[in-house]
């Protein structure tokens, strides 16, 4: 049914958390024996005020603080100089590692790293387990079910509802074979499966459309540019038709079928809600497109029925599912030979469903127009 906006959008983001040493280690050779001289690849230089314990203060002191190639390891039988920077890791290399903020002990760095790949690891682990736990559970989802041609919906929507525990939420036979249920998730592999199930959609958000919410700032403009392609406008609107004899379905928001422009042309309708509201539009954008197809000042077809088809909420908001079941209500409405057109200023995903109800209702005789 060509293309369609979609107002929803569903974003999902994945961090991955790595941890990078750029720590280089020094040999293990420096001060094995006590009294080894460090190797000149490693740079690394103590501080004054580093605090040097053991028996041998002075001697220990050198060890931290000279690294320039020729001074004493700090020997494992004098002492061990304690660095902040370094803060060794054994005896015999008490500044092995006084290079690098990090030091400290090149296990204890890895030690942080592993715990926080860990940590990333044991989310990514809940995360999949709260998934399987949902599942398990039975989360439920709503699906559009679409059957074969000769099985009867109500039936075996009902067979398939309890058979997975779930509900029947509607039922259609005009514009498609088919019912909305609601099951666990997991049931909707062998549904797929059903020898009498053609096609399985999970139910969606539909919305008015936006752009037509825009009230022109000169309609009469509008109306005089409609009838004519040729500039300049000659100010005045010719229809062809007052469409007296026609019947236009809005399947929007409703209809406030009191408004003085309609002069009593607007006939009960349907409602896919129970909130008591009926057919009248609570929202506003249902009454504006009524207005711009059939209102006696800025209307096209001034003498037009208008039918409210209430398939949004008072938020302009809807589903698949309330969608469907208007255009099933217009199909079963709708005498053969009357002229008649839906028109649908909503918007919503891409669905097969909904593109087969839309055919089938125009295979009825009604000129079908979406946003």
């Amino acid at each position: 049914m060509g293309a369609r906006r979609l107002w929803v959008s569903v974003a999902a983001a994945v961090v991955l958390v790595t941890a990078t040493s750029s720590v280089g280690f020094a040999s293990s050779d420096n001060g094995n024996s006590g009294k080894g001289k460090a190797p000149s690849t490693t740079v690394a230089r103590g501080k004054s005020n580093d605090t040097a314990k053991g028996k041998n203060t002075t001697e220990s002191t050198a060890a931290a603080t000279s690294y320039d190639g020729s001074g004493a390891g700090g020997g494992a039988d004098k002492g061990n100089a304690s660095n902040n920077n370094a803060g060794g890791a054994d005896k015999g290399n008490a500044n092995s590692n006084a290079s690098n903020n990090n030091a400290g002990g090149a296990d204890k760095g890895n030690a942080n790293s592993n715990a926080l790949n860990g940590a990333t690891n044991k989310g990514r682990a809940n995360e999949a387990k709260t998934k399987r736990d949902d599942e398990s559970n039975g989360a439920k989802v709503r699906y559009v079910v679409r059957f074969r041609e000769g099985v009867d919906p109500a039936s075996a929507a009902r067979n398939i509802a309890k058979a997975n525990k779930g509900s029947v939420n509607r039922t259609f036979d005009k514009v498609i074979n088919g019912a909305t249920i609601t099951v666990p998730a997991k049931a909707i592999n062998g549904i797929k499966r059903n020898p009498n199930v053609l096609a399985v959609e999970e139910d969606f958000v539909v919305k008015l459309d936006p752009a037509s919410v825009v009230q022109q700032l000169n309609p009469t403009w509008g109306l005089d540019r409609i009838d004519q392609r040729a500039l300049p406008l000659n100010s005045t609107f010719s229809a062809p038709s007052a469409a007296s004899a026609a019947r236009v379905y809005v399947i929007d928001t409703g209809v406030l079928g009191t408004h003085g422009d309609f002069g009593g042309r607007v006939v009960s309708g349907f409602d896919a809600y129970t909130t008591g509201n009926g057919w009248n539009d609570c929202n506003g954008h249902g009454t504006h497109v009524a207005g711009t197809v059939g209102g006696s000042t800025y209307g096209v077809a001034k003498l037009v029925t208008i039918v409210p088809v209430r398939v949004l909420d008072c938020a302009g908001s809807g589903t698949l599912t309330g969608v469907i079941a208007g255009l099933d209500w217009v199909a079963g409405r709708h005498v053969a030979g009357q002229l008649a057109v839906a028109n649908m200023s909503l918007g919503g995903g891409a669905s097969s469903t909904l593109d087969s109800a839309v055919n089938n209702l125009i295979s009825r005789g009604v000129t079908v127009v979406v946003a």
